[in-house]
């Protein structure tokens, strides 16, 4: 059992272990895989941390691929640590403690401390990047109440001014996407998460939803008008099918 081991590196190489025994097993599916995958990562994070969800001035958030539950064996692990500024230096000291455990056990990290405000700022500013990896925000561990406030701003003060602006940006990197990957070269060996009806694409379709009606909890599960029944089972098909070839990969 996980409880069992002593360090936060065997508690992680134990999940990926299991994980792999799962996957491997052939009798589970994609995102299956992935779903069970993430919410291991989730446990563990939040034991280590020891954060609920009425802990005051500080949340744990999972981003990109880790927030839309679809990580896969050796994939990247995202995390924003999300804090008020009274709280600035206990979230210095998680950070620190998180951080290095997640790289002592060998995974790649793509991490960030921020409150709300630097969020909003940096995704008005900057690049599509940063609200592109802010759409797909999910809790792990801490303030339910911190998290709620930067979904709600997200959908209200943020996405109503920009979101016409993203979207195009959007549709601009896909045409440089399918110019880059489309390639000779590249179909002899496709590119499943780049390439033209990969995973970038399913991601895109969702990322253009929740900025279109400035939602950021669309997702691909929701039937709420937003897509037709057919359209939803095709794109889960695919993306079973995108995600189990990644975790051979892998």
């Amino acid at each position: 059992m996980i409880s069992e081991t002593k360090t936060f590196t065997d508690k992680f190489k134990l999940l990926y272990n299991n994980i792999r025994e799962f996957h491997l097993s052939g009798k589970n599916t994609g995102i299956e895989t992935a779903t069970k995958y993430s919410n291991g990562v989730d446990k563990l994070i939040s034991n280590e941390l020891n954060l609920d969800y009425k802990s005051k001035g500080i949340v744990v958030l999972a981003l990109g691929g880790y927030g839309r539950k679809e990580l896969c064996l050796k994939s990247d692990i995202d995390i924003l640590i999300l804090y008020e500024k009274s709280k600035i230096s206990e979230a210095k000291n998680l950070a620190e403690n998180i951080l290095y455990k997640l790289w002592d056990a060998g995974v790649e990290v793509g991490n960030s401390l921020r409150t709300v405000d630097d969020c909003l700022e940096l995704a008005s500013t900057q690049d599509a990047t940063i609200l592109t990896s802010l759409l797909d925000l999910r809790a792990v561990a801490g303030d339910s109440i911190l998290h709620t406030d930067l979904r709600n701003k997200l959908n209200k003060k943020l996405l109503p001014n920009i979101s016409q602006n993203f979207i195009n940006k959007k549709i601009l990197e896909r045409r440089g996407r399918y110019e880059k990957h489309g390639t000779p070269s590249f179909l002899v060996e496709p590119n499943i998460k780049e390439g033209q009806g990969c995973l970038r694409d399913i991601h895109s379709c969702f990322w253009i939803l929740k900025a279109f009606y400035r939602q950021i909890e669309i997702n691909r599960f929701l039937d709420g008008g937003f897509l037709k029944k057919e359209e939803i089972n095709i794109i889960n098909e695919s993306l079973e099918f995108l995600l189990k070839i990644r975790n051979h990969l892998h």
